[in-house]
């Protein structure tokens, strides 16, 4: 078909096709490479652990001033609390105390004794809410306070503590693993 000055109407809609295509080859390239990488996995950088009190409690993670002490690895589900001693180096200044799951949505519940759970652990005054470890020597006693407290995991994954001692804010890191049918911890 041609117009009145004897152009070819086809052209236009040849030239759009060519560039529609050009346009969708472009795509898959620019997507292919998404397509194609598998999803990041967060690498969980857990806080180190060292036995600093090896006569009062299992070894603790975290560093000064404050440590989480539970010998928990394993998620024991998310209506199971694991039991969880806070040892922070001894302070009357109040604590509060949050978690939440870095690799995933989440949010750690705490509860002292048998209060309802929250998502913040609050303690006015550590020094006068410090346990008295049964055999404790007066050193560490003095050096230290021991909060009991219990954690409610929603899942397994990379738990990040935040931690508030007066005007200061310090973390601790865990990663709670699912127990494995092939799990040898079994």
């Amino acid at each position: 078909m041609r117009n009145g000055d004897g152009h070819s109407m086809k052209m236009p809609a040849i030239i759009l096709g060519l560039c529609v295509l050009g346009l969708c080859v472009l795509g898959l390239f620019l997507l292919k490479p998404l397509a194609s990488q598998e999803p990041r996995r967060i690498v969980c950088e857990s806080s180190p652990t060292q036995d600093l009190l090896p006569t009062l409690t299992a070894p603790m993670t975290g560093a000064s001033p404050v440590w989480l002490v539970d010998g928990s690895a394993t998620w024991p589900g998310d209506l199971v609390p694991i039991k969880t001693l806070w040892v922070l180096r001894r302070t009357s200044d109040s604590v509060r105390i949050s978690g939440h799951r870095m690799d995933a949505p989440g949010t750690a519940k705490l509860r002292s004794g048998s209060e309802t759970p929250s998502d913040v652990f609050f303690v006015a005054n550590p020094s006068r809410d410090s346990v008295m470890r049964g055999g404790s020597p007066a050193d560490a006693m003095q050096s230290f306070v021991f909060l009991p407290s219990h954690v409610f995991y929603p899942s397994p994954g990379c738990w990040l503590f935040t931690v508030h001692i007066a005007q200061q804010e310090f973390r601790i890191v865990r990663e709670l693993k699912t127990k494995g049918l092939f799990d040898s911890t079994r």
